[in-house]
């Protein structure tokens, strides 16, 4: 059910308030991992954006099944975007770069034009505390605060009951460092890669353009 969480009722603001935080407990277990891109400090605006990894399809696909409490059977699949919560593997979290580095594998050897999306989703600065809230950092964000931080993201939801909200809701936003090291090493990993690539073709493009140049004229022939 979707809402239009928009009113100017404190009244309403604080029932809305109650019924976000009672609404989906059964999957509060789960955490999706952000990675703090920029905080601003305004005091009308003490937020921090972050991005997330989706995969994405805008190619209508065949052959999927949707399972719900109301509905069970065949799907045809348009527009999806699926929040990635941890490695290709299994595994809950990404350890190391390596973890990063199979998600693009998987992704490059796809041939159903699925492809890697980073999404911004804004979160309250107070949702962070002190440890690690820096550029570059990853933190797990619960699902409960991942929707509503989504919602707010997509003007769904005001300013002023988010951020009532979030400081309910402030444990279900943690610093994961162990996924903050990962991120860090796969992201230097990236930039050496590109540094390599930029010189060697850097290099090969001033070789062609020397191949391609006139011969310099001697200096001795006369027309």
């Amino acid at each position: 059910m979707n809402f239009i969480l928009q009113t100017n009722s404190k009244f309403m603001k604080r029932l809305l308030l109650e019924v976000l935080l009672k609404g989906n407990r059964r999957m509060r277990h789960s955490t999706v991992p952000v990675i703090i891109d920029s905080i601003k400090k305004d005091e009308g605006f003490p937020l921090t954006r972050c991005f997330y990894f989706c995969i994405e399809t805008a190619t209508p696909q065949s052959g999927w099944g949707l399972t719900t409490d109301w509905y069970r059977g065949p799907i045809l699949l348009l527009g999806m975007s699926a929040i990635i919560v941890g490695p290709p593997s299994g595994a809950p979290s990404f350890a190391s770069p390596d973890d990063f580095n199979e998600l693009m594998k998987v992704l490059d050897g796809d041939e159903e034009d699925f492809y890697l999306e980073q999404n911004a989703i804004w979160l309250p600065n107070i949702s962070f505390g002190d440890a690690g809230h820096d550029r570059g950092a990853v933190f797990r964000v619960g699902l409960d605060a991942f929707r509503h931080a989504y919602a707010y993201t997509e003007q769904h939801m005001d300013q002023e009951l988010f951020m009532e909200y979030a400081r309910s809701m402030r444990e279900d936003v943690f610093f994961s460092e162990e996924e903050t090291k990962a991120f860090a090493a796969w992201d230097q990993e990236l930039l050496e890669d590109v540094r390599a690539e930029y010189h060697q073709n850097r290099d090969e493009m001033l070789r062609t353009r020397d191949q391609d140049q006139d011969p310099e004229p001697d200096p001795g022939m006369t027309m």
